[in-house]
């Protein structure tokens, strides 16, 4: 019983330590990989990407200019020269 113990033991162990050694070769790897995309740009002279340049500006419009909020009725009715004051009956 205590043989399998120490033999699964050991087991998780090693492969623990290969984990840990992959997961060191990756990241020295993505570090190269990451020092010769900044040497490339340097080199071309172009400046860093902003990290969110990958996602797509917003269509809604500005919530904070009045004019540009959708259900705005009056601004509507004075564009379109609709009159909503007294009628004069």
């Amino acid at each position: 019983m205590v043989v399998t113990v120490a033999i699964g033991l050991l087991g998780i162990a090693l492969v623990v330590i290969i984990l840990h050694a992959i997961d060191h070769a990756e990241r020295r790897r993505m570090e190269a990989d990451d020092r010769r995309f900044r040497a490339l740009l340097e080199r071309a002279g172009t400046p860093e990407p902003a990290p969110d340049a990958g996602q797509a500006p917003q269509n809604s419009p500005d919530m904070r200019d009045w004019s540009r909020r959708p259900g705005n009725g009056p601004e509507i009715a004075k564009s379109e020269g609709v009159s909503h004051g007294s009628r004069g009956h």
